[in-house]
């Protein structure tokens, strides 16, 4: 169990470190900014201190990444297709970004900017792709 716990937990930073990557690439190139709405817990009380502290946020991103991780590793015995399990474990990460956008206190991106969440919904696809092949089976 723990041997499982850590091979889910560093599957989960692993692939959560290529999202940051990809989706800081795409913020770049495009200015939509999906990486910012990765990162941002202007939401979260009693976050004033670390807000805007890039690599605290990016800590916090990967802790939430670690998890899905270790979920995917716990879950993956009971499910025959590891790609649908995947799947259906970002499937929330990719709905978050409607509420994310909308109770972000700055303005980051819009909740009906399609073009913002086509970027985030593939971004974490890719993710679900990654994480799969991450853990040997």
């Amino acid at each position: 169990m723990v041997k499982s716990t850590l091979i889910g937990m560093l599957a989960g930073v692993g692939s959560g470190i290529l999202l940051a990557i990809a989706t800081r690439y795409v913020e770049m190139y495009t200015g939509k900014k999906i990486y910012s709405l990765l990162l941002n817990i202007d939401f979260i009380p009693l976050t004033q201190r670390i807000q805007g502290n890039e690599p605290i946020e990016l800590v916090l991103h990967l802790l939430v990444s670690s998890g899905i991780g270790v979920f995917f590793v716990l879950l993956k015995p009971k499910f025959a297709n590891k790609w649908g399990l995947s799947f259906l474990l970002i499937l929330p990460a990719i709905l978050l970004y409607f509420p994310l956008s909308y109770i972000s206190q700055s303005e980051i991106t819009s909740a009906a900017d399609l073009s913002s969440f086509l970027l985030w919904s593939a971004a974490h696809v890719v993710y679900a792709l990654i994480l799969p092949l991450s853990i040997k089976t």
